[in-house]
């Protein structure tokens, strides 16, 4: 294959990947990621000292068991929005291919998870609280890290 077919080939399915992750103008998405909404940042893990990898917010309002992937070096949605107060289960499935860990220091919470494992981990969150932020010890420094923020 000549350079330039495999370029065409590139463009073609870049193409093919943004029509279907575009379901309109609002933005939202169909399947495994309903509800999911892109945003430029994670506004609760904003100056965080090394990067985020930003992959969305979704709203949790009023679900007890808050529901994250953990991918190769990310989380999914990377900011749980409306996480109601009280003792929520933050549920997290290793889609990757590497073990990855979720850490909560704050409320001694590092458990880890092994690829295509799920755990739940109990987070309290207090009323008004300001954001929970929690991070795979492993990839933190790649931008593994994620928010639970509470509701109105």
């Amino acid at each position: 294959m000549t350079p330039w077919a495999a370029v065409a080939r590139i463009a073609v399915a870049a193409a093919a990947l943004t029509a279907c992750a575009d379901d309109g103008p609002a933005g939202g998405r169909a399947g495994p990621f309903a509800g999911l909404r892109e945003e430029a940042t994670c506004p609760p893990i904003e100056g965080y000292p090394f990067p985020v990898a930003n992959h969305g917010s979704a709203d949790f309002a009023g679900a007890a068991v808050n529901e994250i992937d953990a991918g190769d070096s990310f989380f999914g949605p990377t900011c749980a929005l409306n996480v109601p107060a009280g003792t929520i289960t933050l549920r997290v499935t290793n889609m990757g291919t590497l073990k990855h860990n979720v850490s909560i220091p704050d409320q001694g919470i590092d458990v880890d998870v092994l690829p295509g494992e799920t755990i739940d981990v109990a987070v309290d969150i207090e009323p008004g609280a300001r954001p929970i932020v929690f991070v795979c010890k492993y990839h933190r420094t790649a931008g593994m890290v994620g928010a639970l923020v509470t509701g109105p």
